[in-house]
């Protein structure tokens, strides 16, 4: 396996050969010892190059500065290290697919886990540096890094440090990957974030007055199975639904507890949402004894705030790069731009690369387009530190 390793790197690029080996570094938000060792490889690329770097488990946070000589630009570069999956999931050995000519969007790759969502972004994030640190504006700028080790499960620990560390940033880009639609190959940019909910649903069977001899009402597993079969019909509509493992039932049937979790895009969607719930509860009060459910909302639909220079001069410096213009999306994914957003800096994310597989165990990041996309970035920085 060595020498298999040692010769595959001698063909590959310092990129490829770098996201194999941070694809291969188990970093569920609970892996200790595998974050770390993820930043130490970031500590070494970044501490000769001037940065001072800290890294702070409990909160997930991995933070990195540098105030250029004459800086009048504070630049805001943001990702995550964390990859979603279990701690006892075993995980396949990240795989290197070469170059082929007849797929020049999708080749070469690389399948492994994180390696689109997000470590290719943290390799875009370095490449940036590299590329701007030796031009004539790389002292016009004050540089921070903030890279979570929690974005998979929305910033739980990260998020006050990720909003202190955001203060006075003149613009904030995202390493998310990107969205892509290859049939128009087009990519997307990001404006609108959709809306999360959570609903948990707690119900027990009737019983007599004395509420312990006779039962009376339905099963209450059975109402819990129809309300989940009735929330998933919502999935017609364009509502993403996803039952909790949180589900939990007696074997008598006499309690049962689930939790919904709902992703919709807009405030009506919102209203849609919450009239089922009210004609569920109207439907099942007279069959249970309790029939109650709790709303909890984890976000609300908001745009991002993507001045009309910044959004023009993503749309400029994409097509001057050979890409066709951006097609502005909205998305239910809840990443750090949004935390970033509400605190009035100008934010682009999901300026990485495409893939698929995102969460699972076949996620491929796609490198053809690494070069163009680092490109974008350091365009649409300089140009608006031009503009300073």
């Amino acid at each position: 396996m060595f020498f298999q390793t040692l010769a595959l790197s001698l063909f590959l690029s310092s990129v490829e050969s770098d996201l194999l080996y941070l694809s291969g570094i188990r970093s569920h938000q609970s892996e200790e010892a595998g974050l770390n060792e993820i930043a130490e490889f970031l500590r070494n690329r970044l501490a000769p190059r001037g940065f001072e770097v800290s890294w702070d488990y409990p909160t997930r946070s991995f933070t990195a500065e540098r105030r250029g000589a004459s800086s009048r630009f504070t630049a805001l570069l943001v990702g995550h290290i964390d990859t979603a999956y279990g701690p006892s999931v075993q995980l396949a050995q990240p795989e290197f697919i070469p170059r082929d000519p007849d797929k020049p969007r999708t080749t070469p790759a690389i399948r492994g886990p994180g390696t689109l969502d997000a470590k290719v972004g943290v390799l875009q994030l370095l490449s940036v540096l590299e590329r701007l640190e030796h031009s004539a504006i790389s002292e016009a700028v004050h540089w921070k890094i903030f890279l979570q080790a929690d974005e998979e499960i929305f910033s739980q620990y990260s998020r006050k440090s990720l909003i202190r560390f955001s203060n006075g940033a003149d613009l904030c880009l995202v390493f998310e990957f990107a969205w892509y639609e290859p049939d128009n190959d087009q990519y997307m940019i990001p404006v609108q974030v959709g809306g999360n909910m959570s609903v948990t649903f707690n119900i027990e069977r009737q019983t007599n007055h004395s509420g312990v001899s006779v039962e009376l009402g339905r099963n209450a597993n059975d109402i819990a199975a129809e309300v989940i079969a009735d929330f998933a019909s919502l999935r017609k509509s364009g509502i993403s639904v996803r039952i909790s493992n949180m589900h939990s039932q007696d074997l008598l049937g006499g309690k049962s507890t689930l939790t919904v979790r709902l992703r919709y895009s807009s405030i009506n969607e919102r209203a849609k949402i919450r009239r089922r719930l009210l004609r569920l509860k109207q439907r099942y009060s007279a069959e249970a004894r309790i029939f109650d459910y709790k709303i909890s909302d984890i976000w609300q639909p908001h745009q991002l705030h993507i001045p009309e220079d910044l959004l023009l001069t993503h749309r400029e410096t994409a097509v001057e790069l050979g890409f066709k213009t951006p097609i502005e999306k909205l998305t239910r994914t809840h990443d750090a731009a949004s935390f970033i957003s509400r605190r009035g800096v100008p934010v682009l994310t999901s300026i990485g690369l495409p893939g698929q597989g995102s969460h699972s165990a076949d996620e491929i990041v796609y490198l053809g387009d690494f070069s163009r996309r680092t490109d974008l970035a350091c365009g649409v920085i300089l140009k608006m530190l031009a503009k300073t």
